[in-house]
């Protein structure tokens, strides 16, 4: 029996191909969230940076 015959009988048998794929998409989740992160931490970094070279009023 092939893999598509084993999988319309059992939903819960993956191929290698779909776990490889689930994986992908975790990772890409990861990813989103570190590129998120980073980009608070340099919009942060780029705000304080701005702020400390404003010119001091007298």
């Amino acid at each position: 029996m092939n893999h598509a015959a084993v999988n319309r009988y059992d939903g819960s048998v993956m191929t290698d191909e779909q776990r490889e794929l689930a994986q992908c998409r975790q990772e890409i989740v990861r990813l989103k969230r570190l590129v998120a992160q980073l980009s608070a931490l340099v919009l942060r970094n780029v705000a304080e940076n701005a702020e400390s070279r404003k010119p001091q009023s007298r």
